[in-house]
């Protein structure tokens, strides 16, 4: 997302991949550090189906509203061409 931000305005060129596929890279080095309470590596548990579902259900919607809002500013603010939008 980051890359895509910094080359709002030009289209996805190698570079610009490479640059995202980097910004990415160095935001996942932290995974493999991460402190995993003892409890929870003990024994197996459960997932909560219903706190899954309330995120599917509450963020579900808002993803495509997200989108139709980048597009709406691309077109009417930006007055976005065909280019415009393969960047954004």
């Amino acid at each position: 997302m980051p890359a895509v931000l910094l080359a709002l305005f030009l289209p996805f060129l190698p570079t610009g991949i490479l640059l995202n596929y980097l910004l990415y890279a160095f935001s996942q080095l932290t995974i493999p550090t991460d402190n995993v309470d003892q409890s929870y590596v003990a024994q197996p548990r459960k997932w909560d189906m219903r706190l899954i579902q309330s995120f599917m259900f509450g963020l579900g919607p808002i993803s495509p509203l997200y989108d139709f809002l980048t597009f709406g500013v691309l077109l009417w603010v930006f007055r976005a061409g065909p280019e415009m939008f393969r960047a954004g």
